[in-house]
């Protein structure tokens, strides 16, 4: 969703290489709320998100004063990376602490995604019902509907986030738009 004020996400991003403060700040202004959603979708807790976002801002400052690189030239994609890695993070250290076992990550098979599942689910995206039920899916499908439909990126951006060929990003959207669909109403 667009922002009111005016926000050059281009020109954020190279005065941060300059370390610049107030471009943080307007950084920060732009990209709060989104992140705090994000996350709030993954941790279903007002504090733990609250917590996290903050260390997700306080990581990306950090990324552009101490290892910035061109591997990035979006600010975007960057700080949902960042803010993945928080939440995955965030579990890992819940786990160990509850000695529970790691996640194993399974590969995805490459399928094309199918037009209209997703015209359906996007266009009623925003209802409560449906965000009610995204949290009810297991974590990759959660977090890949939310990429995509909540925060609007595009599958190469999800591909840069999450660290997965865009192909299989299809694939995982449209598992995920298919979990959705055999738990949802008509």
């Amino acid at each position: 969703m667009p922002k009111k004020n005016i926000f050059s996400e281009s020109l954020i991003f190279q005065k941060l290489k300059y370390k610049d403060k107030q471009a943080f700040g307007e950084l920060y202004d732009h990209y709060v709320d989104d992140i705090y959603r994000f996350i709030f979708f993954r941790v279903n807790s007002k504090e733990d998100a609250e917590d996290l976002t903050s260390a997700v801002f306080l990581k990306t400052w950090n990324y552009f004063l101490e290892n910035f690189h061109s591997e990035y030239n979006s600010l975007k994609p960057l700080i949902f990376k960042i803010a993945r890695n928080a939440v995955i993070d965030h579990y890992r250290q819940a786990r160990v602490k509850n000695n529970q076992p790691l996640e194993q990550i399974r590969p995805e098979e490459l399928l094309d995604e199918q037009q209209d599942l997703d015209r359906k689910i996007d266009e009623g995206f925003q209802s409560d019902q449906i965000v009610k039920k995204i949290s009810l899916l297991k974590e990759e499908f959660r977090e890949i509907l939310i990429l995509k439909y909540i925060n609007d990126f595009s599958v190469k951006e999800i591909s840069a986030i999450i660290d997965k060929p865009p192909g299989t990003v299809r694939v995982q959207i449209f598992r995920a738009l298919k979990a959705l669909k055999e738990i949802m109403p008509n």
